[in-house]
């Protein structure tokens, strides 16, 4: 799971050009389909490191700009899917 985990990270910093900026899932799961992680294991462990407070995953505010990609990679967790993540580089 660790490798999972700075795989993530790797990706996330790639997309974004600072800690804390918003990423859509999307994106994030285009920059790892490169390791062809299961899509089980791999949203266990995207809410994993949410619940622990490594990342920071969040439903978009307007559900309206909602698109279907976005729903295909969001992800289940704490009640409502989730759509972007952020995280903290220094972390």
């Amino acid at each position: 799971m660790t490798d999972i985990r700075d795989n993530i990270l790797t990706a996330y910093r790639g997309l974004t050009d600072g800690p804390g900026r918003f990423v859509n899932l999307t994106d994030l799961r285009a920059a790892l389909a490169p390791y062809d992680y299961n899509r089980g294991v791999l949203d266990d462990v995207l809410i994993a490191v949410h619940v622990d407070q490594h990342v920071n995953l969040v439903p978009r505010a307007d559900n309206l700009s909602v698109t279907d990609a976005d729903r295909q990679a969001a992800v289940w967790c704490g009640g409502e899917y989730k759509h972007r993540l952020s995280a903290d580089w220094r972390n």
